[in-house]
């Protein structure tokens, strides 16, 4: 080929170089990108036929390849729709048009509508969680629906101490706060009236006579007619720490059974009811498995949405999409959909992001590399140039 294949092989090194910084320059421009993967050019030979005392030169091709499979750092923020992946998966999520892909980067915020974005304009994508069951569609995560809502009253504890030696007919009482469906406040009161006064053992082989509290709810329907007795010996219930009453036409459980009948004053030992008032939703988090909860202005959690994690077999064959995200093909395989915690899937995290993995002191590197490899093939081009006007100008 001569002269002539000398100043093609030159150009294709002149291209392959260019091939290189491009790349370089795609992830130094990247380096602060959430969830980028850098991108590699690698070199391979095309010889011609050559022997003997001749040789033909060839060329050089490129090929590129992607680093999707390597973490990049973990980066801690302040909002709960921030969210990464430790270890394994994507996030899957949907363009404006429509189309199904996955990303790393999970920058999401709330945009207008009330959808969950990230910075590519992607949306992403979960399972509905209404009434407790989980959807098996996916759909676009919004939260502008989390409505103000109250919750019931299902159940109470509350646990007194009962002054030991007080007289027969001797009436304590105590109050405690509940909610019907629509969050409107009951004040429900408990009056208690020592019915029978125990005592313990008189002498050894011989029972501890019960001590009784007889039980009257006011602000609500009672079912039967409660009344707790202590152990003379001990002071620890051992009947009627159990019954339910009925407020607004809701059933809640009332648990005494860690109330005592100890020699000292009477006060309440433990007061927990389930169930609050009006509120709305102040922010949401996410838990490792992927479930989306809104938190209340009253501290209530509801889990709104499960958010799902999508894999490949090779996830470095994906195909690199604008707005930081992979579509899937025949060479990375078959998507496969799963729930975060599980094998072959990453953990959750809120309130991180996945910084890029590029090594910006690597890509400066093969930047000056590539320009010095540049230069020496546009030398090269000069070189069979000029030997070819020196035969040009024979004469």
């Amino acid at each position: 080929m001569g002269i002539y294949g000398i100043m093609n092989t030159s150009v294709s090194g002149m291209n392959a170089q260019a091939n290189k910084l491009s790349t370089v320059a795609d992830n130094i421009a990247n380096v602060n990108t959430t969830g980028y993967k850098s991108v590699s050019t690698s070199f391979s030979s095309m010889v011609i036929n050559s022997g003997g005392s001749s040789y033909d030169s060839g060329s050089v091709r490129t090929a590129i390849s992607q680093s999707v499979s390597k973490k990049g750092p973990m980066q801690f923020t302040t909002s709960g729709t921030d969210l990464a992946v430790n270890g394994q998966g994507f996030f899957i999520v949907a363009s404006p048009q429509g189309g199904q892909y996955l990303t790393r980067a999970g920058d999401f915020v709330q945009n207008a509508q009330g959808d969950l974005v990230n910075s590519g304009g992607f949306t992403l994508q979960g399972y509905p969680i209404t009434a407790g069951a989980t959807g098996t569609t996916l759909q676009g995560v919004n939260v502008s629906n989390m409505q103000m809502e109250a919750q019931a009253t299902t159940s109470a504890r509350v646990n007194m101490n009962f002054p030991d030696g007080t007289p027969l007919n001797d009436v304590k009482q105590t109050s405690v706060t509940m909610y019907d469906g629509l969050g409107n406040e009951h004040k429900i009161t408990f009056e208690f009236t020592k019915s029978a006064k125990g005592a313990p053992p008189v002498s050894p082989g011989t029972a501890a006579t019960a001590t009784s509290w007889d039980v009257t709810v006011t602000g609500a329907d009672v079912t039967g007619t409660p009344q707790l007795k202590f152990d003379g010996a001990t002071g620890e219930v051992k009947t009627g720490g159990t019954f339910d009453i009925t407020v607004a036409g809701k059933k809640i459980s009332v648990d005494m059974t860690s109330s005592t009948n100890l020699a000292a004053g009477f006060s309440p030992q433990e007061v927990v009811v389930d169930g609050s008032a009006p509120s709305s939703v102040e922010k949401v988090r996410m838990d490792e498995t992927g479930t989306l909860f809104a938190i209340y202005g009253n501290g209530a959690e509801r889990s709104v949405f499960k958010v799902p994690l999508g894999n490949v077999v090779s996830p470095d064959k994906l195909t690199l999409r604008s707005g930081n995200v992979y579509a899937v093909n025949n060479d990375a395989g078959a998507l496969r959909i799963g729930t975060a915690g599980t094998a072959g899937f990453g953990t959750m995290r809120s309130g991180a992001l996945e910084g890029s993995n590029v090594d910006l002191a690597s890509e400066l590197t093969s930047m000056i590399q590539s320009q010095r490899s540049y230069s020496a093939n546009a030398k090269a081009f000069t070189a069979s140039s000029e030997i070819l006007q020196e035969l040009v100008n024979l004469r």
